[in-house]
């Protein structure tokens, strides 16, 4: 109700001078509100189409809980602009789709400040650089007005002249505005050739994706997930000026405000914007810092003795109370202070792999502190406990494929100092019970970390594997060798994939074979698909072949099996919400009752009966949990 009062008085207190064709106008779109410097208070503001090309930083006001607060503006976007206009002139946009698009970017050129650069590209099945970048408005409208739609498209090839066309000397933010209603279809050039190209000359691409009969949208998704950028639908002809306009809002209008706030807790903001006869408007509601309470201290408790009571012994820890006796106490918070040292030491300080040399000795005896030599001992201590190399190979295995830069004795170190840490403070904060299960949780969760952590990179791979085969075939094509190709994935792909390629690489580089890398990196990965492109590839080492036309069929593959796994997933989807509910719907139930009704459930955990159910339900929970999740689980 206070957020609902102040918003409605700020927004009071800013309309009363505004007229009825003021009130019509755009809104202001708040794009970050920044508070970690708090009282000043910087907020990202983007200004409406209508003004878009003009620096209207002096007329931001700014209302805070209906008191107006001095305000500093500036333009972000300082640079020189270049922009390139990319329109598809195929078939599929002949009639209404081309008209739109040239009327769309006609506006859009009217609306860009006269200082920025401009060029135009028409595509077809081939790409025509029809105007170089130029400040010369009536060039480019000309030039818009001799496009017409026939062909196939050659999306790509469009894009690569787009990104050689900017100069990489000149000191400018590039941006490529590209229209389509499809995906490529002639194209020399790949989609990763494309991107890279783009994200070399270092060029912003908004593809706006029109819907038409003949649209594909997912084609200009694949592709922004190349390039980077963002996807921009438009979807009729009749928003396309619209998104245009936005377009040029985003790359000319956007503002940063700063000013010094007077509130606590939170604050209703309104902020506006006043240009000639033109009012835009936004209103937010932002967190801000508690108010400090100042309290008095308490009067001061006086008494006499009573002569008719004796004096209380001396408490010693006997009894049921004992846990909580200095003694316990002191040795507690002794136990927790030294699992911290041995928890924290190896996370931030780097670990000895091997004695200095004798020249630099005694510097290293000068910097190694106590600390540091306490956590070593500690990792050397749990390394010869462990003894053989199995064990230390299967630790190391486990967090190898969790991609965990750990040696296992540190590993170990860790996970015994959670222990400690888990058990000491549940036991001094409220008994052994406590301390019991948070010893167990502290040993269960590392566990479950590596396990969802290892799942987790599997997957991402996988879902990565069709993008990287199609790297490494356009690389294969472009002259590239086998390594050579691995190389730029492990350069230009994301993580884990850029990681894993990354030590095929070097491993090979260091005399290991090929086919033995890759096949490692299958075991980690566990990924059959991977173990498919090892087969293809040693029997194109022993009976020769075209390896990118067959890296391409095995991609062609993998994206029909990635489809057909995710229709099952969603077909499916229902069932393992259904399962959720049913798992998470007792546990729910359990806890209102708990709350509402304490003594309802009492019964079942202080009588003989009552444990003997409890005990049942739960074992029929697991097996039924267990059940469920068999039923739904996808096997592919």
């Amino acid at each position: 109700m206070r957020r609902f009062a102040l918003a409605i008085i700020a927004i009071v207190s800013l309309l009363v001078p505004v007229t009825a064709v003021q009130a019509q106008q755009a809104v202001l779109r708040i794009d970050e509100v920044d508070t970690g410097g708090y009282p000043e208070i910087s907020i990202t503001v983007t200004a409406p189409p209508a003004v878009a090309g003009i620096d209207v930083s002096p007329g931001f006001t700014i209302t805070e809980n209906g008191a107006s607060r001095p305000v500093r503006a500036r333009q972000l976007n300082t640079k020189p602009l270049e922009v390139m206009l990319l329109v598809d002139t195929s078939g599929s946009m002949a009639g209404d789709p081309l008209l739109a698009a040239v009327g769309a970017a006609t506006r859009f050129t009217e609306r860009m400040p006269p200082t920025t650069s401009i060029g135009l590209i028409g595509f077809g099945e081939n790409p025509r650089q029809l105007v170089d970048f130029t400040t010369d408005r009536e060039e480019i409208v000309t030039a818009l007005g001799t496009l017409r739609g026939s062909g196939e498209t050659a999306l790509y090839d469009a894009l690569a002249v787009a990104a050689a066309a900017f100069d990489s000397q000149r000191e400018a933010l590039r941006y490529v505005v590209l229209l389509s209603d499809g995906g490529d279809t002639v194209s020399d050039a790949t989609l990763a050739q494309a991107g890279t190209r783009m994200r070399q000359a270092d060029v912003g691409l908004y593809a706006v994706a029109l819907a038409t009969e003949e649209s594909d949208t997912a084609a200009l998704s694949s592709l922004v997930s190349y390039a980077g950028g963002s996807v921009v639908p438009a979807v009729d002809t009749e928003t396309l000026g619209q998104v245009y306009d936005n377009i040029a809002a985003e790359l000319v209008g956007r503002y940063e405000i700063t000013y010094e706030s007077e509130a606590w807790d939170d604050a209703v903001l309104l902020i506006a914007l006043r240009h000639e006869d033109l009012v835009f408007t936004a209103v937010t509601t932002i967190d801000l810092p508690t108010a400090p309470t100042t309290t008095l201290p308490p009067p001061p408790i006086t008494f006499a003795p009573r002569a008719d009571l004796p004096a209380p012994a001396p408490y010693v820890g006997a009894g049921a109370n004992a846990w909580r006796s200095p003694v316990v106490l002191t040795i507690g918070i002794s136990v927790i202070f030294l699992a911290l040292v041995l928890l924290l030491v190896p996370a931030f300080l780097p670990g000895r792999r091997g004695r200095p040399g004798r020249e630099g000795l005694g510097m290293s005896m000068r910097r190694e502190t106590a600390l540091a030599r306490v956590s070593e001992r500690a990792v050397s201590f749990t390394e010869r406990l462990l003894g053989g190399r199995r064990r230390q190979s299967t630790i190391n295995r486990m967090l190898d494929h969790a991609g965990i830069t750990l040696r296992p004795g540190e590993f170990l170190v860790l996970v015994g100092s959670g222990l400690l840490i888990g058990f000491a403070a549940g036991f001094l904060l409220a008994g052994p019970a406590v301390g019991a299960v948070l010893l167990l949780l502290a040993l269960a969760a590392p566990w479950i970390y590596i396990s969802g952590r290892t799942n987790r990179r599997r997957r991402d791979f996988a879902g990565q594997l069709e993008g990287t085969l199609q790297l490494i075939a356009g690389s294969l094509r472009a002259g590239y060798g086998l390594l050579q190709s691995m190389n730029t994935v492990a350069t230009e792909a994301l993580s884990p994939t850029s990681e894993e390629f990354g030590r095929v690489v070097i491993e090979t580089r260091l005399g290991r074979d090929l086919i033995e890398s890759l096949e490692a990196m299958a075991d980690r990965v566990a990924s059959q698909d991977l173990r498919w492109i090892l087969q293809a590839i040693k029997i194109q080492r022993e009976v020769g072949g075209d390896l990118a036309e067959l890296i391409d069929t095995i991609a062609a593959t993998i994206r029909d099996r990635q489809q057909i796994r995710r229709q099952i997933e969603a077909l499916s989807a229902e069932g393992r919400v259904s399962a959720l509910v049913l798992i998470l719907l007792p546990l729910g139930l359990a806890g209102i009752i708990s709350v509402t009704n304490p003594d309802y459930l009492g019964l079942l955990f202080t009588t003989q009966v009552g444990r003997v159910l409890l005990a049942m339900g739960t074992m029929l929970m697991i097996v039924g949990t267990l059940w469920i999740r068999r039923l739904v689980r996808v096997v592919f």
